[in-house]
Formats: structure tokens, sequence, C-alpha cells
């Protein structure tokens, strides 16, 4: 029951947002002449594949947790040249090792893009056809023995900014709260046409999500207005979707930086366990029909939107084996006028595939024991 619910809707969202992923490197790689070998979705052992008449082979295989486009010249999925091999003139025009570097750059950096596309068309489609719920910045409520309540902010007060980012409106106070658990935040309030600078510490608390998870949370005690909704209109829907995926973005950098510092646990973080629980039950949410026989599917392409982001971002980082790790010596080979050393290079990658399998294990315990 739990592979019907949890396995298949995962497998098949995580192989959708990988595809997209690779097809951008595939479809950027071909614009450049280079000659795919093989595009693969999941890694291991093939389950299935076909050739197209290019000659690249286009196969599924058993462990659907990722994704690979090997081109020719390459020794492995790392993209790591074969250096003992002698090319031919038609073999250097196919290969992948002997372009330019800018179109090298290019190549790896439009795997992230196409998700960043990805997710950037699914939410201006969200916005342009639902619109967005939003209340206001001023503070209707302040619970008793809260944060909000200890740091002498009253009713009718309007949050202007929090740790230096502008608020709107309710719903961006509650996205920079809850990447601040326990952390000492500033907020800029207003308070009776004065601005004054309150320092406050959000409680975290545990709560059940709207899947029923029981979830840690970070709040003030604050309460607004009632949710609103607003249509948009194309501009306007095109507007929100540059500044929701900026947000999103910007989010994930500063929960990586709390992590760095230390000013948020490690077991905070999430892996493929979790995101296939979500996976099921968002899935589940979605096909449910309402007491008017509609189905909401707006919460399974949110979904679909934010997991891609999170691929993008995570690919861009600077770790060898992933995109952001061949970006940066890319960025050395152009600063210093010659590549970085095989040899350097391979001792990299083994010390950061040994990062990642680490990393790994640490969010796989994380999600199990998120469910017990």
């Amino acid at each position: 029951m739990l592979i019907i619910e949890y396995l298949i809707p995962f497998i098949i969202i995580l192989s959708f947002i990988v595809f997209i992923h690779e097809l951008g490197h595939y479809y950027t790689a071909k614009k450049f002449g280079v000659k795919i070998e093989e595009f693969a979705i999941g890694f291991g052992k093939e389950i299935w594949g076909f050739n197209d008449k290019s000659g690249t082979r286009w196969k599924f295989c058993i462990m659907p947790l990722g994704g690979y486009v090997k081109m020719f010249g390459d020794q492995n999925i790392a993209s790591q040249p074969e250096q003992e091999k002698k090319f031919t003139k038609k073999e250097k025009e196919d290969s992948f090792i002997f372009k330019k570097l800018y179109q090298k750059f290019l190549i790896v950096f439009a795997g992230p893009f196409a998700n960043y596309l990805l997710a950037m068309f699914i939410l201006f489609f969200l916005f342009a056809i639902y619109g967005i719920s939003y209340s206001s910045n001023k503070i209707t409520e302040v619970v008793l023995d809260s944060p909000a309540s200890k740091a002498g902010l009253l009713a009718n007060d309007r949050i202007l900014e929090i740790d230096g980012a502008k608020i709107n409106n309710f719903n961006d106070i509650q996205k920079i709260i809850q990447i601040n658990p326990g952390i000492d935040t500033k907020l800029m309030i207003e308070r009776n046409n004065e601005i004054i600078e309150k320092i406050i510490t959000p409680k975290i608390i545990s709560k059940q999500d709207f899947l029923g998870n029981e979830t840690k949370y970070a709040i003030l005690g604050i309460k607004s207005d009632k949710v609103e909704y607003k249509e948009l209109s194309i501009a306007e829907a095109a507007q929100k979707t540059f500044s929701e995926t900026l947000s999103l973005t910007i989010l994930s950098i500063k929960v990586l930086k709390q992590i760095i510092l230390g000013q948020r646990d490690i077991s905070d973080l999430s892996g493929p366990i979790k995101i296939a629980k979500y996976s099921g039950q968002i899935t589940k949410k979605s096909l449910l029909k309402d007491e008017n026989g509609q189905q909401n599917l707006y919460l399974i392409f949110w979904f679909i939107a934010i997991i891609s982001i999170n691929l993008g971002f995570i690919n861009l980082l600077p770790i060898p084996i992933l995109d952001g790790g061949h970006l940066m010596f890319y960025l050395i080979e152009a600063l210093r006028g010659k590549a970085v050393p095989i040899k350097i290079q391979e001792v990299i990658y083994k010390i950061s595939l040994i990062f990642l399998v680490i990393l790994f294990i640490i969010v796989s315990y994380n999600d199990i024991i998120s469910l017990f």
C-alpha cells in the first residue's frame, strides 16, 4: 500500500523533474554539436531503454534518485575526460571536452537553469489562473506569553521589515520566521507613525501541518486579518513569479548559511524518504474531490515547482560531482588561463563523493526518525 501511495508518486514526480534537468544539458549540448551517448533517468542497471537515430541510448535505471547525460569523450558520468584516448578530428568535433570553455559552462549550467524555468512556468500558470492569497502586514492580535508579547509588540503595529527584508503582507512574515527558529530576529515596526526596532527570538512549537504530519514551526505569536484572494493580470503574474522564485532561492541560501554557521541543526535536513512521503500525501490530497467535485491540483503543481527550484539550487552549489562543481572549475580555468590538473580534480571529486554519501546517510536517518 505504501508503495502505491508514496513510492510511485515520488518516482513519477522526481523522474519528471530530473528529466527536465537533464533535458537542459542535452538540448544545449546538441546545439553546440556534442554527441550524446546516454540519457539516463536513475542510476544502476538499466530496466528499459531504446536507441534513437543519432545513437543516443535513452534509458530508465533501477535506482530512480537522479539521472545523467553521458557525452562523447567523457570517461564517466562525472564528465571526467578520457585522457588516454587519441581523438580524430571528427571525434574532437563531437566531444564535450574539446568545446570552448563558455560552451562547456553553458551546457553544464543549462541543467539547473532548466529546473528554474520549469518552476517559473508552473508558478506563472498558478498565479495567472488562481491569483494569490494575502493578508495585511498589520498585527490584529498578539498572543499572550508569546515571543511577540514579551518583546512588546502590540495590536495595530505594522511590520515593515524583518532582518532587512521588506514585508508586504502576512505571508512574507511567515516565510522568514520559519527559517529563523530560535534565532534573534530584527523587526522594524511602524507604531503611531513612528519606526521602532524590535529584537525577537521566534519560538519553536510542534503541531500538525495540513497533511497531518507532526512538524516543527517557528512562531512569533501574532495574528492578522482574514485571508483574501486577488486575481492577477498576466504582467502581475509574471512579476510575482520572478519575485517568488527569487524569494525561495534567497531563503535556501539563508538556511544553508545557518547550517554552516551552526545556527540550525543538521537534523532539520530532509532527504528522499521524506520527499517520497510528501509526494504521496500531496498527490493523494490533490486528487481528492471537494464538495463541488473539483480536484485541488494546485497543491501538486506547487510541490513540483518547489522541488524543482531546490534541485536547481542544490546543483548550483560549488561541490564537485554536482553541476556547480564543474562550473567552479570552469571559472577557475577562466581566471588562471588553464584547467585545474586532472589529478587534483580526481582527488577533489573523491572527497566530495564521500561528503555527499555521508550527507545522504544523515538525511536518510533524519527521514526515518521523523516517521516514528
